[in-house]
């Protein structure tokens, strides 16, 4: 039989992994979302509405990207598997909202140069587009 805490610390940390993955594709549309933006400021004056539009649609995709992190680093914090750590709460949370920073743009980074599966591509562009009609 599992012990109930670690049967919970499991089931946190991997709620905790699919929203970091889910972070990290928010993070990818974000970036999607500039670059496209970029492209499109050359043209007239509905290309620049079109930009303007981009640039609300990575707002929005930056803020989730940093409210689901959050929600991750809740989680990892909450699972105690950080709770070994002689330091301060405070630092404890911090350090653990920067390592989940940098793993979902790591994330970024590989998927960027065509070295992760293409399930955080489709998750990107399926909540790329949920961002683009939501506004």
């Amino acid at each position: 039989m599992i012990p109930e805490r670690l049967m919970r610390t499991t089931l946190s940390m991997v709620f905790a992994v699919v929203l970091l993955v889910t972070a990290s594709a928010f993070l990818l549309a974000a970036v999607s979302f500039g670059i496209t933006r970029g492209e499109m400021r050359i043209g007239g004056p509905d290309a620049q509405q079109c930009a303007d539009r981009l640039n609300r649609a990575a707002n929005i995709a930056v803020g989730l990207f940093l409210f689901i992190e959050l929600g991750a680093t809740l989680l990892i914090l909450k699972s105690g598997a950080v709770s070994r750590v002689r330091v301060h709460w405070s630092v404890r949370s911090l350090v653990s909202f920067a390592v989940a920073t940098l793993c979902s743009y790591g994330l970024v980074l590989l998927s960027l140069s065509g070295r992760v599966p293409d399930l955080l591509l489709g998750l990107e562009q399926r909540l790329s587009g949920w961002v683009m009609g939501a506004h």
